[in-house]
C-alpha cells in the first residue's frame, strides 16, 4: 500500500510537470533523457537538460547560465567534458572569447577525445589574432584525430591565416 501510495504521488508530479510544460515539450524532455541514459548510462544532470533548451531557443546567456551552474555542482560527471564544449559553444555566441580559451585550452592539454574542441580553439584563436598558437592547437588536433576531416579542413585555414605550409 505505501509503495503505491508513492508511485502514485510520483506520476502525480509527473502529470502536473506535463500540463506545465504541455505534452510536446514533456515527451521532447522525456526523449532527451532516454537517449542520455542509452549513450552515458547515467542520468542527465537537470540543468543541462534546460541549457540544452536554451541553446535550442537561441537564448544562449540563459543556456550558459545552467551549464556553469551544473558544472560547478558535477565536475567529474561523465558528460562533463561535452558539457564543457556545449558551454564554449554558448560562450562563442555570446562572444566571450578569452573564456573559450581559459575553458578549452586545459581540455587540449589532456587530449580530450573529441576533435570539436581543437576545431572551436582554433577558431577563436585565428579570431582573437593568436595563429600561432592556432596552428599549435589545430596540429596536435591532427596528430590526436588523423582521421577526421574538419579538423584537417580547420588547420588548412588555420595556415592560410598564419602564413605557414601544411602538410
Amino acid at each position: 500500500m505505501f509503495r503505491f501510495r508513492r508511485i502514485s504521488k510520483f506520476w502525480k508530479r509527473v502529470a502536473a510537470k506535463c500540463r506545465k510544460w504541455g505534452p510536446t515539450r514533456f515527451i521532447w524532455r522525456a526523449k532527451l533523457v532516454a537517449s542520455w541514459v542509452g549513450i552515458w548510462k547515467c542520468f542527465p544532470v537537470l540543468d543541462w537538460i534546460k541549457a540544452a533548451e536554451c541553446y535550442c531557443s537561441e537564448s544562449y546567456r540563459q543556456a550558459a547560465f545552467y551549464y556553469d551552474r551544473a558544472l560547478k555542482a558535477k565536475p567529474n560527471h561523465p558528460a562533463a567534458d561535452c558539457a564543457r564544449l556545449d558551454l564554449a559553444y554558448c560562450l562563442y555566441r555570446l562572444g566571450e572569447k578569452e573564456r573559450i580559451v581559459n575553458l578549452l585550452s586545459t581540455k587540449v592539454k589532456r587530449r580530450v577525445k573529441m576533435p570539436q574542441v581543437y576545431i572551436l580553439l582554433g577558431k577563436v584563436l585565428v579570431q582573437m589574432g593568436k595563429c600561432g598558437i592556432a596552428h599549435s592547437v589545430t596540429s596536435r588536433g591532427c596528430e590526436v584525430f588523423p582521421h577526421s576531416t574538419e579538423l584537417a579542413i580547420a588547420h588548412i585555414f588555420v595556415n592560410l591565416f598564419s602564413g605557414q605550409e601544411y602538410a
